[in-house]
């Protein structure tokens, strides 16, 4: 996915966000599960500011997991351990820092390989009872 903000700001040095993207259905989660996505950005006619969390609705919290302003990345790994059981959105927003005060604003952030790994080494020897 690549998600492009470009534009003009009329305030100088500002942060723009926008577009975003969020998963359709929630996916349910437990403590100790393994949440990983590969990211890029790239700036534009200026910095980048992208920003990603997962929301748990059940409980109404939400955990950050992308928070990076900058020129230009490699391909980064992330992965996030889920602390508190519940029924998960994931949330991408791409951005732009007018770093140079010319109101102009362009970046991309590209995601990919979103993958869910389970920990339920508790429960192995349920099926031997």
């Amino acid at each position: 996915v690549r998600l492009l903000t470009n534009g003009v700001t009329s305030s100088s040095f500002a942060v723009v966000r926008g577009p975003a993207i969020f998963s359709s259905k929630t996916v349910n989660l437990e403590p100790g599960d393994l949440v990983t996505f590969d990211w890029k950005a790239e700036n534009g006619e200026d910095n980048y500011d992208v920003f990603g969390y997962f929301y748990n609705e059940s409980t109404g919290q939400s955990f950050e997991v992308l928070n990076e302003t900058g020129t230009i990345t490699d391909w980064n790994t992330e992965t996030f351990k889920i602390p508190v059981s519940g029924d998960y959105r994931f949330v991408f927003i791409s951005g732009s820092y007018d770093a140079t005060g010319g109101q102009a604003l362009g970046a991309s952030l590209y995601l990919d390989n979103v993958a869910i790994s389970a920990d339920r080494s508790g429960c192995e020897d349920l099926k031997n009872r």
